[in-house]
């Protein structure tokens, strides 16, 4: 069976239509791959089918015999042995798209190489070998090939509010709020369910080690919430299955097909501050001061310290290397 980023690659080279009844594959959760020629075949009559089309050594489970299928007409297909005219024409038309598909998969494992990039930085950050400076540049972009930072994925999401499981408290956003001039206007709010199942789903991209911001408003028409998220660093392999609560993926796209007259860097800058924001804190802490790095001069060197009041508790936490301080 194709990997994830494997089946996006096949569903983009066709641009997101079933080979089949030639209608759009509306989100991922209906996208199928099928193989052409059955995977399944039992051994005789695939040497038997492969000899007529004088391709003994052709590989089934590759590019050139997969194609993008509802499910449903996947199902009707099955195991199903075209006669030999079909199945020439077919893996001819399949032939054709293969440099397309490639071109996609190329696209994905760059990305995964930057990924790495990543990775590496985040654990000089942590273990105090790198200083701010040099790590912010990384992040925000400077350090970046061009195509990383000028052509994000977008990915598509939409929920039916409906169906929509009120969502937990937790699921705010922890750079965001760092980032609010008054952080109790940023914590999740049940009485605006909307925003707080984008919280809930922004949530779910912390996991996957990535910078990630929302591209544009939500729309929401009363029974449906749509969002799309700009995302850099993306390995398409660790993408969940299943997102929080209902939430479809609908696509996977880059910045360039979804905004071709809009530029990206102001999105990469918010979401290069975000991510910077996760990495500093600590956010299973419950400190109302949580910082695992000092945001001036990154040291784990941190004094904190309280002080009771008549009417309130005040938390005081300093850098013992820079002398940075911030009060709550």
């Amino acid at each position: 069976m194709p990997k994830f980023k494997e089946r996006i690659a096949v569903m983009r080279a066709h641009k997101s239509t079933c080979f089949y009844c030639k209608k759009l594959i509306e989100s991922l959760e209906l996208l199928e791959i099928d193989h052409i020629i059955p995977e399944h075949l039992e051994q005789t009559k695939l040497d038997e089918v492969l000899t007529k089309l004088g391709k003994p050594d052709f590989e089934v489970n590759s590019y050139f015999n997969w194609v993008p299928a509802h499910r449903g007409c996947n199902g009707d297909k099955s195991d199903w042995v075209f006669d030999e005219g079909t199945l020439r024409f077919y893996l001819e038309l399949v032939r054709k798209k293969e440099p397309a598909v490639r071109e996609e998969e190329e696209r994905f494992n760059r990305e995964a190489i930057i990924k790495d990039s990543l990775a590496r930085v985040r654990e000089q950050i942590e273990a105090g070998t790198l200083p701010k400076d040099t790590a912010i540049a990384f992040l925000e972009g400077s350090s970046q090939p061009e195509h990383s930072k000028a052509d994000p994925w977008i990915l598509s999401f939409s929920i039916n509010l409906a169906k929509a499981k009120t969502p937990a408290a937790e699921f705010a956003s922890v750079g965001e709020i760092l980032m609010a001039s008054d952080p109790e206007k940023m914590a999740p709010d049940t009485n605006d369910i909307p925003a707080a199942l984008i919280r809930e789903l922004e949530s779910a991209f912390l996991g996957l080690n990535v910078l990630v911001v929302q591209s544009e408003a939500p729309t929401n028409n009363g029974e449906t919430l749509s969002v799309r998220f700009a995302v850099w660093l993306l390995d398409l392999d660790r993408v969940p299955d299943k997102w929080p609560n209902r939430w479809k993926l609908l696509e996977i796209a880059s910045f360039s097909e979804v905004y071709p007259d809009q530029n990206s860097d102001v999105l990469s800058d918010r979401a290069a501050i975000i991510r910077r924001n996760a990495v500093l804190l600590d956010e299973g802490s419950n400190d109302p001061l949580n910082y695992r790095y000092c945001p001036e001069c990154s040291s784990t060197k941190l004094s904190r310290s309280s002080h009771n009041t008549p009417k309130e508790t005040i938390y005081f936490i300093k850098c013992k290397a820079c002398g940075w301080g911030e009060r709550f």
